[in-house]
């Protein structure tokens, strides 16, 4: 159990758009994702998706160094065809930065990320090999425990530490990606839950602190999501102004960003809840960062009261990753 996880509350804030199915789907604010792809040495053939045509996968790319340019036409529509030219960053999840004082997981579900920029804003497709996706149906269930993509960004370079979006570090954000999941228990509740998208701030400190209500993703951003053979994608678009430019940065400008990844492998992962609420199984379940950098010049952690004693991700943006736009 992490640290957040114990932060919050159990209650439940169900917020069901209506159930969807397994094919694409697409929204103005949409649900977003991508096809499945096997690696195989630096270039990776996507494994056959109804309606996605074949299209490889570039390895080697390394998304806390830069982020490639990108020369296409993004249509969010959940297929991959987009995102043949840009450089994947393959992401294992026992290979992730873990909390401080967590072991590496052992679960061997891996994040493939295409993402790229333009003028128009950041492009991002992400494919995930996870074989079986659970849900969590409680406030604020959108990481720890279950099944999750976490994608910290933001257009400039991180200095604040503990960032709120809005005043310090303006543009700087978690967006949480879930699955769609049959595998939640809901009393008087059948068929699927759909994915949803959703951004995170960390809020000024003092009082509630880190913001537990996730609002949906932004109107001016698109996404799409799929569920493919063997896990599931998100495909992204973010416009530069959402993430605090006024203006597009120009090549060689230095951005904050941070992938974080969690899994739940275990179908009987709900039959545990709530004597072991965050656990199940063990070795079916783990979460990780990209990176989790160390502070400059030894300070201390900006997270406290939250943690008063390590900075993580998702409340000191400090410890992301700095790339530099090509």
């Amino acid at each position: 159990m992490t640290t957040r996880t114990r932060m919050h509350s159990a209650r439940i804030a169900l917020a069901l758009l209506g159930a969807v199915g397994c094919s694409v789907h697409e929204h103005a604010v949409g649900d977003g994702s991508t096809p499945s792809c096997n690696q195989s040495g630096s270039t990776a053939a996507l494994a056959a998706a109804p309606g996605d045509p074949p299209c490889p996968i570039k390895t080697g790319g390394s998304l806390c160094a830069t982020v490639p340019k990108y020369t296409g036409t993004q249509v969010v529509d959940g297929l991959s065809d987009d995102f043949c030219d840009v450089t994947a960053t393959v992401y294992e999840l026992r290979k992730g930065a873990t909390f401080f004082g967590q072991a590496p997981p052992i679960v061997p579900d891996v994040l493939t990320a295409r993402v790229a920029w333009d003028a128009a804003g950041i492009h991002a497709h992400f494919h995930v090999d996870d074989p079986v996706l659970v849900r969590d149906f409680r406030y604020d269930g959108s990481w720890a425990g279950p099944d999750y993509i976490e994608f910290d960004i933001g257009g400039t370079f991180p200095l604040v530490g503990f960032y709120d979006g809005e005043q310090r570090d303006h543009g700087l954000m978690n967006i949480f990606m879930n699955p769609e999941s049959a595998l939640t228990p809901i009393k008087g509740f059948t068929g699927v839950v759909p994915a949803q998208v959703t951004m995170g701030f960390v809020y000024p400190q003092g009082g509630s602190n880190y913001g537990l209500d996730r609002p949906r993703l932004t109107d001016i951003a698109q996404w799409a999501y799929r569920t493919v053979t063997g896990g599931y994608e998100f495909e992204l678009l973010l416009p530069w102004t959402m993430l605090g430019r006024s203006t597009p940065p120009s090549s060689g400008t230095v951005i904050a960003l941070d992938l974080g990844f969690g899994t739940n492998n275990d179908p009987n992962y709900w039959d545990f809840w709530p004597s072991a609420p965050q656990l199940g199984t063990p070795g079916t379940s783990g979460q990780s960062f990209l990176a989790i950098n160390p502070l400059p010049n030894g300070s201390g952690t900006s997270c406290a009261p939250l943690q008063p004693a390590n900075a993580f991700p998702w409340c000191d943006d400090r410890t992301w990753c700095q790339p530099t736009l090509e």
